[in-house]
């Protein structure tokens, strides 16, 4: 992003939440393999549950993933055996998370279904096919069944799922026809509806729906007051590594997407307080430190890309070595800059047009090291700016 960039977006950065956020933080916990057997413990009917062995569940790897769907296309897939191992039959769970009502939502997850039984197809047929196939592989493909696949929609957003679940309700059907239409249908888990989380309580997947449902609380006060509870939910087994993490990662998933406007330190304050230790660094204070050093990293990295191409321009005109020198040292103190304003819009909101220009004028790269630590840390904007303006340099 160059300075003109930056000037365009500074006051849409603090609004924009990518789905991706929450996209990846649902896929994270749903493919740690513990919290994947509470979430089907909870998610399906006890009848089927008493025919599979869920103790037993695989989560199927990105790498496998890729290579059934030509691409990242579904975001969970889980291998779960049956209990009846003499048919060694196993079925396939697909999870697909929203956080908006799509309406082709049934078509796209018939897809994915259609591409793991094409899979299946075309592993057995090509193994049935080959010049020298066994009579067993040649067998096999003959008496091949496909997969049985459940398809669940895990829906967390500030409104309730009202996309079609059925396929029928996305055709254009006359009366009568109905039977040439596959009868499929998708399982909803919508934690917009009270009712689910009801029923998660007292189950360990409850702090998982109530992390996802938080981050949508726009609501200062309501926020707080559902982080508070799921740190009760916590609190007794906080000891433990198992909660340890889910905290840390449910904090750090509501820093980076939470639709609440909760600066940084606000939330910090808040922990402390909640916690009750003022002396233990936080989760938000943990995380600022390691972004400090991922951002070090970064600018010398990125400054030193665009340094190489700003010399170059420069070189055609005053020589390509003295050119390169002046180049890169410029694009290595605007990408640092480029990086504390981010970081003081995010925290901050907006940044005076004042303090962006003469944060432009900063060109040693130590001094512009240390402001990135600054930017972290500051308890406002105006307290970074009085730093800005007492320093020489």
């Amino acid at each position: 992003m160059t300075k003109k960039e930056f000037t365009k977006t500074t006051t849409n950065v603090s609004k924009s939440r990518s789905r991706n956020k929450h996209d990846g933080f649902g896929k994270y916990k749903l493919k740690n393999e513990e919290q994947a057997k509470e979430f089907i413990r909870f998610a399906l009917e006890p009848e089927l549950l008493d025919k599979i062995d869920v103790d037993n569940l695989k989560v199927v790897p990105d790498s496998h993933v890729n290579e059934v769907f030509c691409s990242s296309y579904a975001d969970v897939l889980y291998e779960i055996p049956f209990k009846d191992r003499k048919k060694s039959l196993i079925i396939f769970v697909l999870i697909e998370l929203k956080t908006d009502s799509y309406r082709w939502t049934a078509l796209q997850v018939l897809n994915y279904v259609s591409m793991i039984w094409m899979y299946f197809f075309n592993q057995a047929r090509s193994a049935a096919i080959k010049k020298d196939a066994t009579a067993e592989e040649k067998l096999k493909f003959r008496q091949l069944e496909l997969p049985m696949v459940i398809p669940i929609v895990l829906h967390y957003g500030k409104r309730p799922f009202k996309a079609p679940l059925q396929m029928i309700k996305l055709v254009n059907v006359t009366q009568g026809m109905e039977k040439y239409i596959p009868d499929f249908s998708l399982m909803l888990l919508d934690l917009a509806d009270p009712k689910l989380l009801k029923k998660s309580e007292g189950n360990r997947i409850e702090v998982f729906f109530k992390t996802l449902n938080t981050a949508f609380e726009s609501n200062e006060k309501n926020f707080l007051n559902k982080i508070k509870e799921i740190y009760k939910l916590l609190e007794s087994t906080l000891h433990t590594e198992r909660s340890k993490e889910e905290w840390n990662d449910a904090f750090r998933y509501w820093m980076s997407s939470a639709h609440c406007n909760l600066k940084y330190d606000d939330l910090s304050k808040f922990e402390k307080e909640i916690i009750g230790d003022k002396n233990m660094p936080t989760i938000l204070e943990r995380f600022l430190k390691e972004k400090l050093k991922v951002c070090q990293k970064q600018i010398r990295a990125e400054g030193r890309e665009e340094g190489i191409e700003k010399g170059i321009e420069k070189g055609r005109a005053e020589g390509r070595e003295k050119g390169r020198a002046e180049g890169r040292a410029e694009g290595r103190a605007e990408g640092v800059v480029l990086t504390i304003l981010n970081i003081l819009q995010k925290r901050f909101d907006s940044v005076p047009k004042e303090l962006q220009d003469r944060l432009y004028k900063k060109t040693d790269l130590d001094y512009l090291d240390s402001l990135t630590g600054k930017a972290l840390t500051c308890l406002s904007i105006e307290e970074f700016s009085k730093s800005l303006k007492l320093s020489r340099k």
